[in-house]
């Protein structure tokens, strides 16, 4: 009997000894010890949001800052101005659909390419469907659903963009953010991705008209133009800032 109770004791001894080297074993394990203690980047993680906000703060600065100065120097490297109708100034963009509260900016252009859109006066249609402001670039923000008109005036000449206020959260699958509009007697031919570049041209619209003169509209995110250059019939394009070299046209 005494020997028996002396093998348990024994038996129990082990099993706390062997119990003893699991847990050092355990806690001595890299994957165990970076779960008990989180990580510089898990107790600070990073926020898509935070990332999100900054790049489009940056598109923005370099966007403005493109815009002033090509408003104080006008656009170069036009060979002609497509003046083939009495339409002279133009909004970008042209159409627009959004959601309930929503914001959209608007640039003016003339019809050499020229910006123009601190030159001109500004009005909305109808302010209970939109809300427009005119501190820094002209925008509005949507109020309730409907339709509404977006106004740019310099002197006798003025533009119109259409404006159309939808339910829901989000426009539908398939639906068109906006439509830069179109130049009298030009027809888009090709709608090209920009290549990342400190322009911050988002995407190229190329249009032709009936004499294969072409037009090359560099247009942003959000449907303004930046700029716009014409050319001749055969001539081939210089170097775009952005512009993929494999789809210039010519």
């Amino acid at each position: 009997m005494r020997s028996l109770r002396h093998s348990d004791g024994m038996k129990h001894l082990r099993q706390q000894m062997f119990f003893l080297a699991a847990v050092v074993l355990l806690l001595a394990t890299p994957d165990f010890a970076a779960r008990q203690e989180p990580t510089p980047a898990q107790q600070n993680p990073p926020s898509g949001g935070q990332d999100a906000v900054s790049k489009a703060a940056d598109r923005k600065k370099r966007f403005d800052e493109e815009r002033r100065r090509l408003e104080e120097t006008g656009i170069s490297n036009s060979q002609a101005s497509p003046a083939v109708s009495g339409q002279t100034l133009f909004i970008s963009p042209a159409v627009v659909n959004m959601v309930l509260g929503d914001t959209q900016s608007f640039g003016a252009f003339d019809i050499s390419g020229k910006t123009v859109t601190h030159s001109a006066q500004w009005s909305v249609s109808n302010s209970s469907v939109a809300q427009l402001s005119t501190s820094g670039d002209p925008s509005i923000t949507s109020k309730s659903h409907g339709t509404v008109t977006v106004q740019a005036r310099i002197g006798g000449n003025y533009a119109e963009a259409k404006v159309t206020v939808v339910p829901g959260a989000s426009l539908a699958i398939g639906s068109v953010r906006w439509s830069s509009g179109d130049i009298p007697g030009f027809k888009t031919t090709k709608i090209i991705p920009a290549v990342p570049s400190a322009s911050g041209v988002d995407v190229f619209e190329v249009a032709q008209n009936a004499q294969g003169e072409q037009l090359v509209r560099a247009l942003m995110e959000d449907g303004r133009q930046l700029w716009m250059r014409y050319f001749l019939k055969g001539a081939r394009p210089d170097s775009l800032p952005g512009m993929p070299k494999s789809v210039v046209p010519h």
